[in-house]
């Protein structure tokens, strides 16, 4: 639904920008929320129900709205990469004030303590370093900022490689042990049913019925299971008409402008993000991921058909 809205009801430059500046909005709030969080300033969190430990996977990590600290830390990265996207859309004045606020991108990410969202930032940071167009290439800083980042990982190794989530938690492997074991869940009810699947929304109970185990970690193994082949094919097929759409994207003349790559890498890297994160969590469970995903591939869509607008946008 988010895709088709945005192939054909977005007629101009506005439409773009609005959309923009809303997920850019929304990922100031959801940092700022983050930081409270993590402070325990309860009063000022809203909703409230966010700190109410009665509703499940609050695990002491900001976890945002979404009640999931995974998806809040995707959401960040997905609304930074909208920011950036609208850097070039605003006045001076406002340009600045964005400037100022992006920093907040990386605090939240790393207030909501989940491995799969410092992976989606850095691969987000990363891409910006080495492919981002601009008058001073960025990638003439790297050195500096991987010199940055050397210290401030040696500063806090000691936090930082614990498990405990509160410091980082990367060393904790719990988790990583239990993904392990749906992998191998998912493997079994593949080999029994490689066709069809178990039926969608199956994988929780296809072991025993009416009682309820955990998640799939993994969206492309979790589709194969559950859709079998034929369901897997025809996603893979979906995604290979959204990269197709950037591809034709990056293919056009007009991405010799600077304007114009950096466009298309954020449309990319919009996508992306989400598909990498969704390697490591059950994307069915969050609608927000699943339409932020559709409303890039949707720009994408209505840019390669109508590049008059992202010329008017740009």
């Amino acid at each position: 639904m988010a895709f088709f809205f945005i192939r054909n009801f977005f007629t101009n430059a506005q439409s773009v920008k609005c959309l923009l500046s809303t997920l850019f909005a929304l990922g100031v709030y959801l940092c700022l929320t983050a930081i409270m969080e993590r402070y325990d300033v309860s009063a000022l969190i809203f909703p409230a129900y966010i700190t109410d430990k009665t509703i499940l996977l609050h695990l002491d990590r900001s976890r945002g709205p979404l009640l999931n600290a995974a998806f809040n830390g995707l959401a960040i990265t997905v609304c930074f990469v909208a920011g950036l996207f609208l850097l070039p859309l605003v006045s001076p004045v406002r340009r600045l004030l964005l400037l100022i606020l992006l920093p907040l991108f990386g605090v939240g990410v790393f207030f909501t303590a989940t491995r799969s969202a410092y992976l989606v930032f850095l691969l987000a940071l990363s891409t910006l370093v080495f492919f981002y167009r601009s008058k001073t290439p960025i990638w003439k800083l790297t050195p500096l900022l991987l010199t940055l980042c050397l210290i401030g990982v040696l500063a806090n190794s000691e936090r930082l490689f614990s498990d405990k989530r509160e410091a980082g938690g990367i060393a904790q492997l719990a988790e990583v042990n239990i993904r392990f074991q749906l992998i191998a869940k998912s493997l079994r009810l593949i080999q029994e049913n490689p066709i069809l699947g178990v039926g969608l929304a199956h994988f929780s109970v296809a072991d025993a019925p009416g009682v309820f185990q955990d998640n799939q970690h993994n969206h492309l193994i979790g589709m194969a299971a559950e859709l079998g082949i034929i369901g897997l094919a025809v996603y893979l097929g979906l995604l290979a008409t959204i990269f197709r759409r950037l591809y034709a994207l990056a293919d056009n003349p007009r991405v010799s402008s600077n304007a114009w790559a950096n466009a298309v890498i954020l449309l990319t890297l919009g996508v992306t993000v989400c598909l990498v994160n969704n390697i490591f969590v059950e994307a069915s469970l969050c609608p927000f991921i699943n339409i932020s995903t559709f409303s890039f591939a949707g720009l994408a869509a209505l840019f390669t058909d109508r590049p008059d607008i992202l010329d008017a946008t740009l």
